[in-house]
Formats: C-alpha cells, structure tokens, sequence
C-alpha cells in the first residue's frame, strides 16, 4: 500500500522530468535527493533517463547541470550497459569543449565533473576520450585541460601510463596558448598532474606499471619550467601570475631535488621578488621562495647576494602584512613597542643577516653553513639588538612613534593571543594569517621558553597542513581545531604560574576589537574557554566569567553562539568554575524569582532569548565535562536549571504562550540531548539514573501534544523525539508502560499529519516530512531494544493496529512502513544471536577474520553489519574465548593498520573495549607489550 502511495504515475522517466523542472526555479539540492532515492531502486533507468536529457537540445541550461548532479550520485558500476557509458561521456565530453558562446561555464564545470567522478569506475574511456583531445601542437579546450588534471589527482596510479605523453603534449601546446582563461586552466591542470607524480613517487611500488624515476619526469618538466617563467609569469594579467604561482610548488616539488637544476632554479629569485607589491597573494609568492630555502644545504647553498634580498623582503613582508592595524592598536592600548626580532651572523666579522630568522618564518628552517644566533643583548636600546643594529625594515618598525622613544617590548602571552586570533583566517589579507604563525614561530628563541620547546615542530606542522588549500577549501572547524590544540599544549607546558591567566586576559581584552559575525570573534571566545580551562587559578576563571556574562548581549544570537562555545571548551576541566559564575550571574539578574533586570525593557519574546541563552549555557557546560565532575553536579545545579528556564518562560502572555516560541522550545530540547548524551557518554561511572529524568520526559510528551496535527512546519517534532531516545537509554530503562505512552504519543502524533510526503513536489516541507519519519523509526528502535525485546514489540504492534485499519491511505502507509522496519531490525538481531550461539568453538577464529576482511570492501553499512556480528560474537561467546584473547587482538590489530576509513577503525577500537570487559588482564598484557597499532594523529578519539 505505501508502494502504491508513494509512487508516481508515469514510471522512472515521468519522475525525474518532473523533478528536472523545478531546476529552472532552484532547489538543485532537492532535486539531487530526489534523483538519489529513485536511483535506489532502478539506478539503470534513472541514469538512462538523465542521459537522454542532457543529449535534447530544448532543455535548459538549468536542467541539464542539475543532471549531471544527479548522475553523479548514482552508482553507474552497477549493471550499466556500456553503450550508455559511451554516451554518457560523449555527450559531456562535448559539452564541456564547447565554445563559451554555445554553453555556459556552469554547464561545463557540471560535464567536467561528471567526466573525473565517472573515471572512477570507467578510467580507461575517459582517459581516452581526453587523450583524444590532447594533441600534440593543436590548441586544446579550456576544460579539456581542467578535467585532465582532475583525473590525475583522484586516479594517481592508473594515470601513471600516461603521464609522460601528457606533459610532452601539454609543453608542445603551451606556446600556442595566448588567451588568460587558457593558461590559467594549462597551470590548473599542471599543478594537479605535478601533484599526482609526487604521490606516484613517494609510493610507486603501489603500481602495476614499471617504475618512472625523478629524472624521467624532470625532464618532460623543466622546460615547461623555464617557459612559465620567462614567458607567462612577466605576464601583465594578475590571474595569470596567480595561476603560474600555484602551479610552480608542485612543479619544483619535483625539480629541487636534483642539485644540477636547483642551481638554475637559484637564478630565478630576484624574478620571484620582484612580485611583492603587484596585486598578487603574497603567500604564494612566499611558498615558491620557501621550497627554494627548503631545498638549499650547506653542500649547495643558495648564493648570498640572494640570501640577502629573500631575508629583507620577507621580514618587510611579516612585519608589514602581518595585520598592521593589529599591531598599531597593540601599541596604543599599552604604549608598548612591538618586540625586536633577533639578527643573525653568518660568521666571524661577516655583516649581519636575519638569514636564521627568516628561514623560520618561511617555516623552512635551513642554518646556512656556519650560521649561529647572536645572543640578545642584556643593554637593550644600547645592545647589538638594539635599534640602531636592526636592518632597516626594522628599525622604521621602532620608529612608528614618531620619534618617541620606544617602550618596553609586549609581552609573550600578548603576543601569543594576538598573534594566534589572527591566524585564525590564515589566508586573509594576502595571507597575513599564516604571516603571524610563522613571525610567532620566529620570536621564540628569544622570548618563550619551556612552553614553545616544541613550537619548531607544531608551527610548520600546522602550516604544511594548509598546503593546497585557499580561503574557500578550508575546513574552517578543523584549521580552528588545530590552534586551539596548538595553544592548549603551550599552556600545558608552560612551567610559570600564571601563564594562562595571562593568555586569558588578552583574550578578553581583544573583545571589542572584532565584529559579532567574524570569525575572529567566534575563535576568540574559543581559544579565551581553552586558556581558563588551563588555569590553575579557579577564583579568577569564575570572575573572568562573571565579567563576559555581564558583558554580553542576549539578544544577538551569534555572541550568544560564541559565549556558549566558550563555556564549553572551559567546562571540560573547570566546571565548578563555570557553574559558580553562571549562579552568580543569575543571582545579580534575579530581583524576585522570575524577575529580570538585565534590560530594563525586555518584551517577553525577548526575555525568553535570555532563558534560551541560559539553557545553551548550562547544556554547554555539560556537554564536554569529565564524567567525574559531572554527574555529582547534574541533580543541584544543572538539570533543575534547565528545568526552571524553560517552564517560567513567556510567563507574562500565559502559561500555553511558551510553545509559540519555537526557538526557547528548540534550545530546551537540545539542552536534554547534549545532557543526556553526556551521561552516556560516562559509561560505566555513572552511580545513578539522571536526575529528574521522569520531569524530563514529562516535558518533552507535551510538547509533542502541543504540535499541531494539521501541519509539519518546524523540526520540533522531530528533535523532541531526537532527545526522548537519547534520554532513554540513561540508567535506568524506562518501564514498559512508560515506552507504551511513549510510542502511542510519538505515533499518533507523525501518523495524523496531512500525506506531504507522497505528492510529487520535491522541497523543505517533504524533505521534513522524510526526516520526520526516518527520526520516528529510529525511535520505535530504540524504545524497544532490551531484555524484554519480544514482549515489547508485540505491544507495539497492538499500537500498530490502530493505524494498520484506519481509513486514510497514507496513515496505513505510514504504519506499513514503521511495522517493516522493527520487524526487519528485530529479525537482524534474533538471527545474528541464534547464529553467533550455534557456532562451534573451533570455528570462531576463522570467522572472526572472515568478518573482519569484509571491512572497506563493500559498503559503510556493510561494515557497521559486521562489527555488529563480532560484538555480538565477543559478547554472546565470551566464555569460549579465554584461550583465543591474543589471537583475536592480533588479528584485530592487522585489520586497524590495513582499514583506512575512520568509520570501520574506530567501531574495531570499541570492540577492543568489549573484548576487554570480559578479559582485561590478558587485554591489557597483549596492548602493553606491543606497539599501538594506530598513529595518535589520525584517530585522536580512540581510548583504549
């Protein structure tokens, strides 16, 4: 019946032209899910259908892009015929080579990757349909080029046949090129190939054809080389430059090596310099420089005259770039100069040079042969170090006070916390960012002690980390993630008391020199939570707090964001701290019990954005604390609050008035989730069930009664049913009569909603309408699992039947389909126990390893089955499995080195934790006597 329901008239071809259509109106991603659950079902048909439209002429430019988004998430190695492969890669293969006057860039950049995802699984006619049109001293397309590269970079190993003929063709093609677009997509598609044969050489045992050597590829390279130089980087399109510039790292990642062509490419830095100052990202300009510093030894260094120019200009370009306002406003707050960078000597009555300096700065630490650093003068402004005995860029530095005299210099921590903030967006302001990391990583021989010993390390670490990406690439959580791990290791160090009540002080006077919505605000809340959580002094942590709560503005909803990102970084080791200035705070606000005088005139809408703030504040507070400090804290002093917070508000319109406000009742959902997943998250230390656990749920049953039957218009249904699973698996279980009213609420309250979900309209309300019901399964799942498994689910069934006989088609369907999906998970579960129960003894070992070589085989789902199937096996067989512990772990550990996908890695390091609370002792001996068989970087959440 739901079968009948959800499918529209007219077949596969029907259902994706009526979805294309909305392409001409947007809702690309509506449509794209669309095509994803048809291709489901019939991924041959769907993907005929869509080759079909891209080859009509009449439709829109809109439609055909959203086509190719389509067929990129349908899984074409399954059952394609090839002829509709041919066609498909003809159709954009022509496409994209069309003149920019026959087609649109959009639809070209839609072809060209579709062409690189589609070589994939059928490398050899897409390479072959590119080699086609990669002819020797013919013009090639722009796309061509880009798409080429493309495949290079994805399909490093099968490319290797190919590379040398493809360099040989693009230096025969290259000085025909003479339009900007062009070459920018020759030096895209160099860059990505030059990329692709440093993997090959770092790892060419990994393929099949007969190893290629450094020289071979040097060889098609360096005139490509020079011609860049000499003949496009003069360029006067600033494009051009910028694209030469990005393709030069990985092209002299390849030639620098070799000693014989690292001395002609000495000869190439004063051309390089010469770009400083014309409109280009100086940070590329500072790569290529850096490669050529990195190369260098004391067997071939770079001749002085150049090791001169790149250490004056490069120090004019840290000290100028790197945020000049920032340093500016550093002087005027505290009248302090900025600190004098050391000089260097290379040698014995030879003049000075910052060569040691700026070889870190560049992060390429190369001493020339016999360098050595001057030791800082004890005399100041009178020492060697002083400004008379600066070079020249720095001395106009400690002229900036118009001839005053300079003052004391800022102090570490200042420079730690104003330095770091800006590295936050490393590639703003021609790369400024990266500019301060690497100036911080310079002053440390003179002003950080204990707490930089590893700077040397963690700074160019971090930076390389950077390396091919641009301001739109960049994982901002993850860049952001690195600082803040960056600075609490600093802290940790650190071995002088008050170190990190210093570092949070600058924090917190920087405050006003950001806007709200910037992203140095937003890291700088985080980097102020991660240095109280430092401190070792608790009473200035709990004022430092009490300040930033007095100080914030409730009612603008991204420093709220950042207040309650900050609390929770300090929470994780300083939660009484911040629960003891959240309590006084509230107890300044507070003239009766529900009264507030943070604004004199607050509406009751936005006092409500204050109690949402505070709600955000205590779960936040929860969310990352030690399980220790934790749960003693729930019952007194967190889920109470929580509680009052929400039921006092919109007191003044009437007690119904709460539910109108869908943000106050979204944060009080979040809120029960982020508690009670940090309750799970205890384990086994948790002495008692959740505090208030019964008021919880209470809470969350009316608001799902007070969602209107007649229309889904926000996510609070779902996420209410989100924070009842999760509530639901703390200690203690629910009864089953407290799970029946559960169910019969959460059902009745999806089943009754108007049928959205089985139109043939694609948009947010259906798109809402599927989460809705996939959110209300999940729940049924989880509400039955336990002991009592069978019992539970024929009472839900009974509930079921209600719903099974209504009158309304889509009612029926909707409990057909929740019926299905607790039968197929309760069939899964019985069948694996009553399998992993009849299994003999002798053969658990061998069937260990066959579920564990399944793993990054098939599918993600695949491997959560069989991970599932080895816990239930070391669960279900633990008695048998005393004398096969070590072979197990070592099977296990083979599997952790070989599995490169995070998701199998870490779901075999919890069956390590499972293995061990049956057999810890000869567990704990095997983990003990052996190497740990993943590297700390690459799976920093796995605990043994």
């Amino acid at each position: 019946m739901a079968d009948a329901v959800g499918r529209p008239r007219g077949g596969v071809p029907h259902q994706i032209s009526n979805l294309l259509r909305l392409a001409d109106v947007g809702g690309h991603k509506d449509i794209v899910a669309g095509i994803m659950q048809a291709a489901r079902v019939q991924p041959a048909a769907v993907a005929s259908r869509l080759v079909q439209i891209l080859q009509q002429d009449e439709v829109s430019v809109r439609q055909k892009v959203a086509a190719y988004e389509g067929l990129r998430t349908v899984p074409l190695e399954q059952g394609m015929e090839a002829g509709l492969i041919g066609s498909l890669i003809a159709v954009a293969s022509q496409q994209m080579r069309a003149a920019p006057e026959e087609a649109s860039s959009e639809l070209q950049v839609a072809a060209s990757d579709t062409l690189a995802a589609l070589a994939g699984s059928y490398f050899g006619p897409v390479m072959r349909e590119l080699q086609k049109h990669l002819r020797p001293f013919v013009l090639p397309a722009e796309f061509t080029l880009l798409t080429l590269g493309k495949v290079m970079a994805v399909s490093v190993y099968r490319c290797v046949p190919f590379l040398g003929i493809t360099l040989t063709t693009m230096q025969t093609v290259m000085r025909g090129i003479d339009d900007s677009r062009r070459r920018g997509a020759f030096c895209t598609g160099l860059e990505c190939t030059c990329g692709a044969i440093s993997t090959y050489l770092r790892s060419w045992e990994r393929s099949t054809y007969p190893q290629i050597t450094r020289q071979r590829f040097s060889a098609h390279l360096f005139p490509t080389y020079r011609y860049l130089l000499s003949a496009w980087l003069p360029s006067e399109d600033t494009e051009v430059k910028l694209a030469v510039l990005k393709a030069l790292g990985p092209v002299l990642n390849i030639l620098l090596p070799r000693k014989d062509l690292q001395t002609q490419i000495d000869g190439d830095i004063p051309l390089l310099l010469a770009l400083y100052g014309k409109n280009i990202e100086a940070f590329y300009i500072t790569k290529v420089l850096g490669q050529i510093l990195q190369a260098s030894s004391s067997k071939n260094p770079i001749p002085e005259v150049y090791v001169a120019a790149i250490s004056h200009t490069l120090s004019y370009q840290v000290i100028s770039k790197a945020q000049l306002s920032s340093l500016s406003a550093l002087q005027g707050e505290s009248h302090r100069d900025f600190p004098r960078l050391p000089a260097t000597r290379s040698g014995a009555g030879q003049p000075e040079t910052p060569v040691h300096q700026i070889s870190e700065i560049s992060s390429y630490r190369r001493e020339s042969q016999g360098a050595s650093n001057a030791e800082p003068s004890p005399g100041g402004a009178a020492g060697k170090n002083g400004p008379e005995n600066q070079p020249g860029h720095l001395r106009n530095n400690h002229c900036l006070g118009q001839g005053a005299q300079p003052a004391a210099s800022a102090t570490p921590q200042q420079l730690l916390a104003r330095l770091l903030v800006l590295s936050a967006s490393p590639f703003e302001g021609e790369g400024c960012g990266v500019a301060a990391l690497l100036l911080l990583n310079a002053l440390r021989p003179e002003m950080y002690g204990d707490e930089a010993e590893q700077w040397w390390m963690e700074i160019p670490a971090m930076v390389q980390s950077l390396d091919g990406h641009s301001t739109f690439s960049l994982d901002q959580t993850t860049w952001e993630h690195k600082l803040l791990e960056f600075l609490r290791k600093t802290l940790g160090r650190s071995k002088e008391g008050g170190w990190s009540q210093d570092v949070s002080q600058e924090l917190g006077r920087q405050m006003g020199s950001y806007a709200n919505a910037s992203v140095e605000k937003a890291f700088l809340y985080k980097a102020l939570g991660t240095a109280l959580a430092m401190s070792k002094v608790v009473a200035s942590v709990t004022e430092q707090f009490r300040k930033l709560l007095r100080m914030a503005d409730y009612l603008n909803g991204a420093e709220t964001e950042c207040l309650g990102s900050c609390l929770q970084l300090c929470a994780r080791d300083q939660l009484d701290a911040t629960l003891r200035a959240l309590g006084d705070f509230e107890e300044e606000m507070a003239e009766g019990e529900n009264s507030w005088h943070l604004r004199k005139a607050l509406t009751p809408r936005d006092r409500d954005r204050v109690k949402s703030a505070l709600l955000l504040f205590y779960s936040s507070a929860a969310a990352q604390a030690l399980p220790q400090q934790l749960l003693p804290q729930l019952a007194d002093k967190i889920v109470p609050k929580i509680l009052h917070h929400y039921s006092t508000g919109s007191q003044a319109l009437g007690l119904n008035a709460r539910h109108m406000d869908t943000a106050l009742t979204l944060r009080f959902i979040e809120s029960i989730s982020a508690v009670s997943l940090a309750v799970q998250r205890s384990g086994e230390s948790q002495p008692h069930q959740l505090p208030h656990k019964e008021a919880l749920l209470s809470q969350l049953l009316e608001i799902i009664k007070a969602e209107p039957r007649s229309s889904l218009l926000s996510p609070v249904r779902q996420e209410a049913m989100v924070a009842i699973g999760h509530l639901s698996k703390v200690k203690h279980p629910l009864s089953c009569e407290k799970n029946q009213e559960l169910m019969e609420q959460c059902l009745d309250s999806v089943f009754s909603l108007p049928p959205q979900e089985f139109t043939e309209d694609v948009g947010p309300i259906q798109t809402l309408y599927a989460s809705t019901m996939a959110t209300l399964e999940g729940l049924m799942q989880t509400l039955l699992e336990g002991d009592e498994m069978p019992e539970r689910l024929q009472g839900t069934f009974r509930l079921l039947q209600r719903w099974l006989v209504s009158e309304q088609v889509w009612e029926r369907a909707r409990a057909m389909r929740v019926s299905t999906h607790l039968l197929k998970a309760y069939l899964q579960t019985v069948t694996i126990t009553m399998v992993i129960r009849a299994l003999p003894k002798a053969e658990i070992l061998p069937f260990t390893q066959t579920l564990l070589e399944s793993l990054g085989a098939v599918s993600q789902a695949c491997d959560q089955a069989s991970v599932l199937w080895f816990h239930t096996l070391l669960t279900d067989r633990a008695s048998d499995l005393k004398d096969t512990v070590q072979t197990i772990l070592s099977i296990t550990s083979i599997y952790l080195r070989c599995v490169e996908a995070p998701e199998p890695r870490g779901l075999l390091a919890q069956a390590v934790s499972v293995l061990a609370q049956h057999h810890q002792e000869p567990v704990v001996t095997y983990l003990l006597q052996r190497p740990l068989p993943l590297d700390r970087w690459s799976v920093p959440s796995v605990r043994w």
